[in-house]
Order: C-alpha cells, then structure tokens, then sequence
C-alpha cells in the first residue's frame, strides 16, 4: 500500500531541504572569509632572508616619507642588514602575517624598509614600516597600525645603535 503524501507535508519536507541548504551556504562562506582573511599569509619555511634599510628615527624630514625606495637609495642616512637567523625571520613574518588592511589611507612616515626574499623563486616581498605609529605598508596596501611591529623593529635594529653609528664619516673626528 501507497502511503500518500498531503501537500502540507511536502511544503514541510521542502523547508527543512531549503533551512538545511542555507545553514550549509553561511557555514562555508564564513568558513572561506575566516580563512583567507590574509591573503599575504607567509610561511616562514619559504623564507631565505630578511634584509633591512632604514633611517634614524630622530631625521627628521621636511615632507614625511612615503615612499619604500627612497630609505633605500638615500645611502648617506640609511643603515642596512640581512637576517638569516630561522627564530628572527619566523617572528617578523609572523608579525607580518597578524596585520590587516586598514579602511583608511592613514598617515604614515617611513622609516624601515624590508625585502623578504624567499627561497623558490617567488618575488622578493616588500614591507614599509613606520616606527611612529606603527602602519606598515605590504606591497603598498595599507595595513592597520600595530605597535608590536615597532617594538620587535627597536629590538632588531635600533637599540644596539648609538648616535655616533649614526653621525656619518666625514664628521667623526680621526
């Protein structure tokens, strides 16, 4: 025997499929915005080396620098470093893999520029940094300020300086 379905059942049986198969489209597109909330996410394992220019935080300057090459290609104030240790670069790009995108263009002065170069043949990745505020540029996207970025930077590279590592060659006296 044919048990018969009335139309107040089926209209039942359908908005559970349609409540099941809406839980499941907001379920996988959290799931996806969780997961590829950063898209520059690096694995440290990747990366070769770290190398550093940057300039004193004491410069100062007539118009704030925005620009990444200019710390570069101003060699008289600029210092620079490579970081091949393994615990030094997983922390900066651990530091770098915590930053997101900010809704706002910010105002910024840099003053460490950084090239992540890695060990496949990848791009070297730029990163521009502002030891005032703390916003770091990534591939010139404006990212969030994060003051734990300047900390671990004054720890890298700028405590173990002194002003007379900073006073340029012609004007130390022989």
């Amino acid at each position: 025997m044919k048990k018969e379905t009335n139309k107040e059942e089926l209209g039942h049986r359908n908005y559970n499929k349609w409540c099941i198969n809406l839980y499941v489209v907001i379920l996988v597109s959290f799931l996806c915005t969780c997961c590829s909330e950063n898209k520059h996410a690096i694995d440290h394992n990747d990366v070769k080396a770290v190398r550093f220019w940057y300039i004193n935080k004491n410069t100062l300057t007539s118009i704030p620098i925005t620009n990444c090459g200019r710390i570069i290609r101003d060699t008289l104030i600029n210092k620079d470093t490579i970081i091949t240790d393994r615990a030094t670069i997983e922390r900066y790009i651990r530091a770098i893999n915590r930053l997101k995108p900010s809704k706002t263009p910010g105002n910024y002065d840099l003053r460490v520029t950084s090239y992540i170069r890695f060990k496949d043949k990848r791009e070297d990745l730029m990163v521009c940094i502002s030891t005032y505020n703390g916003v770091v540029l990534l591939e010139d996207i404006v990212m969030k300020e994060d003051k734990r970025i300047v900390k671990f930077l004054d720890e890298l590279l700028y405590d173990r300086l002194t002003e007379r590592d900073w006073t340029p060659a012609f004007m130390l006296e022989e």
